[in-house]
């Protein structure tokens, strides 16, 4: 692998707060929430990957590339590990693991009756009337059934590279070349955004579909998606650091991909989520929203797309990946190996942060045993 190129990720994780504009997602200012610890040696734990080789933990945690690792079993920590020059203050992009805070949020919203499930999203959005995206259904939008052309980040056409171009300009990742006349905003791109097929005919996951759901979450509560996320979850978790959004340049939250936290903060989450939304004695999620996403979502939509390789039994739902295996584990994933795996029947959770030079599919299949490894260790 090219080394070269994985440090260059690494600083992106790291360090985005020191070359991108950010807003802050604000922790209380209270008490921090306590977590115990009772380590356990696990750096030998064997098991088979999905491509049938043989590992260890310690071994496949440093062929992904990690940066921090961590597993807690009924509420304790049992094993926490730092590389790389990442430490427990330092917080780290979650990529795609973002999607899944989105989700949360979006189902609390259906939870309360702010927003309906089969309502239009051009009932909330009218800028977005005539794009790929006016005539979906949020629930549609929640489990990826989204048939548009939206670029992805490991290109196979011209045409995709182009597009992937205009996104990074309009999110503000790359410079806008001279003389340039494109989106120049994330909301500005997405209305641009043009329909392939019809809506709900096949699981397409992109990161259209988040950014629209992060657009109707301020439009709807009149606020930024950074504060929102801080009143519903963030400030009620005891977390130890503020998270932050990478933005636009006009401060619209990457959505889809923008969020950065450390690595017990984001296990603070991924606890409450396993305790049906209780943490700390406080409620902060509603039960019957996780056990919406714990249900899943048609796994023949997923069966037959590209992404049924590296998740074979999954299904979609509410911007979660659904295992449906014996633990009953439900996961958040992101681009260069970032992952909440919640696993209830085996009181478990784990934080995984990395800094893989390669697709998120890539590390799931390489991890895809190891988790459940993990549980069957512990349990």
């Amino acid at each position: 692998m090219d080394l070269q190129q994985i440090d260059i990720i690494r600083q992106n994780m790291h360090f985005a707060h020191r070359f991108l504009p950010t807003a802050t997602v604000h922790r209380s200012g209270g008490d921090v929430s306590p977590i115990a610890s009772e380590p356990l040696h696990l750096d030998e734990l064997a098991f088979v990957d999905a491509t049938g080789r043989a590992t260890t933990l310690s071994q496949a945690l440093e062929r992904t590339h990690t940066d921090a690792f961590l597993v807690m079993h009924r509420g304790k920590i049992v094993y926490e590990k730092y590389y790389s020059g990442m430490e427990p203050t330092l917080r780290h992009g979650l990529a795609s693991v973002t999607k899944s805070f989105i989700g949360t949020l979006i189902s609390i919203e259906l939870f309360v009756g702010n927003l309906g499930a089969n309502d239009r999203v051009d009932r909330y959005i009218p800028e977005l009337a005539d794009s790929a995206f006016g005539d979906a259904t949020i629930q549609q939008l929640l489990d990826m059934q989204i048939s548009c052309k939206y670029p992805i980040f490991f290109p196979e056409a011209n045409y995709i590279d182009n597009q992937r171009n205009l996104l990074l300009t309009a999110i503000g990742t790359i410079p806008a070349k001279e003389g340039y006349t494109g989106p120049k905003t994330i909301h500005e791109y997405l209305a641009s955004i043009t329909k392939s097929q019809e809506h709900g005919s096949a699981f397409l996951y992109s990161n259209g579909p988040t950014e629209v759901l992060g657009w109707i979450l301020g439009r709807v509560n009149d606020t930024s998606l950074a504060e929102l996320l801080s009143q519903r979850i963030w400030s009620k978790l005891g977390t130890e650091e503020d998270a932050y959004f990478v933005v636009d340049s006009v401060g619209t939250e990457q959505a889809c991909g923008g969020l950065h936290a450390t690595l017990r903060d984001v296990a603070r989450f991924a606890e409450m989520m396993r305790n049906d939304g209780l943490f700390n004695g406080y409620r902060i999620v509603p039960k019957a929203v996780i056990g919406d996403i714990q249900q899943g979502g048609r796994r023949d939509l997923l069966a037959a797309s590209n992404r049924a390789k590296a998740r074979p039994g999954y299904s979609y739902r509410n911007q979660w990946w659904i295992t449906h295996n014996r633990f009953k584990a439900y996961e958040a994933n992101g681009l260069y190996g970032q992952r909440i795996h919640i696993a209830p029947l085996a009181e478990m959770v784990i934080v995984q942060f990395s800094s893989y030079p390669g697709h998120s599919d890539e590390t799931a299949r390489l991890f895809s045993h190891g988790f459940e490894a993990i549980a069957n260790h512990l349990n």
